[in-house]
């Protein structure tokens, strides 16, 4: 067996994304928006070229895993904003706002962190909280034990200086399996936000709904 039998490769058709991209957006509601991750490599794709296909046809936000995808997206070229799903030291604040990317923010120290970061900088910082409603992973937690506390938490950080809330988001943990359980994850999340806005807290952008959601709940 030669050497090049023995490899494998994936052929991406950048059109068949666009189809299944333009299929998704059909299905959402009016002012609706669809952020794409294109995380690890945009899971083997390829995350330049896929992203650029995305940006082309008109995707709202990509979304990454780390500082360091983000920014071989903006060096190639890309103009989309990203959203950085996974947690960047605040020593790379600096990184963060010369690229021009939004990071997710999981707790109040960090938030502080970045705060303190882009006030001696003199620059701004796009972020999104996480809220932590039953996926176990990142977030601020938001069970019926912890909700109060988060809805404080979370409005001390909307407070800190710097940096700008533009989105606060969360994520199910089994949208393809339990409808009770991602019901109840979304029961979380809305109430959540309605603590927050009865201290005069909304964000711009709201989101919860993976590929998994999209298919199966509209509602959320």
């Amino acid at each position: 067996m030669d050497k090049l039998s023995r490899r494998a490769w994936a052929e991406i058709d950048l059109k068949a994304l666009e189809h299944n991209y333009q299929t998704l957006r059909a299905m959402l509601p009016g002012g609706c928006r669809l952020l794409a991750p294109v995380k690890a490599d945009a899971y083997g794709h390829g995350a330049v070229p896929v992203a650029r296909k995305l940006e082309e046809v008109g995707i709202d936000y990509l979304a990454v895993a780390s500082l360091d995808e983000g920014v071989e997206l903006r060096k190639a070229g890309i103009e989309a904003p990203i959203l950085i799903l996974g947690y960047t030291d605040p020593v790379w604040a600096g990184e963060l706002m010369d690229h021009r990317l939004t990071q997710g923010v999981f707790d109040e120290e960090t938030a502080k962190a970045l705060s303190q970061a882009a006030v001696k900088a003199g620059k701004t910082l796009t972020v999104h909280m996480k809220a932590d409603t039953g996926m176990s992973r990142l977030g601020l937690m938001c069970d019926a034990g912890d909700l109060d506390g988060t809805v404080e938490a979370m409005a001390r950080m909307h407070a800190l200086p710097n940096l700008c809330w533009e989105g606060i988001f969360t994520h199910f943990s089994h949208a393809d399996g339990s409808e009770e359980y991602t019901m109840l994850q979304f029961t979380r999340f809305l109430d959540l936000l309605a603590g927050l806005e009865q201290r005069g807290i909304t964000f711009k952008i709201r989101h919860c709904a993976a590929s998994a959601a999209v298919l199966n709940y509209p509602c959320t």
